[in-house]
């Protein structure tokens, strides 16, 4: 569990995956998020910010909502998006590459 809870939603009756996109250059890959963000009242061009944390001892990533004028204030700030249909949130390149626990430590 975020250790800085917003509003923390976790999806655990579905495999979320990371997907390529190619609607940013800042970011190689995009998880769906159309019911987590159908449940904020969240869409396409809604401002995020992105962070990690741990769950049982894994990292895990985390999103949440800020206002437009925030997002010179934040680390990580994207866009939700519309994708082939669905709700998708951009995922910081940084994130996915630093090892534990700053990021997943994923090599692309």
């Amino acid at each position: 569990m975020s250790t800085r809870p917003t509003g923390t939603i976790l999806d655990d009756d579905r495999l979320l995956e990371l997907r390529e996109t190619d609607e940013t250059a800042a970011s190689e890959l995009a998880v769906e998020v159309t019911p987590v963000a159908e449940f904020m009242g969240a869409s396409s061009g809604d401002h995020i910010d992105w962070d990690v944390d741990r769950r049982a001892d894994q990292p895990m990533l985390v999103f949440s909502g800020i206002v437009d004028e925030a997002t010179a204030d934040t680390p990580y700030p994207r866009q939700l998006r519309e994708e082939v249909g669905d709700l998708v949130a951009p995922v910081p390149d940084p994130l996915v590459r630093a090892e534990p626990p700053a990021g997943l430590g994923l090599d692309l």
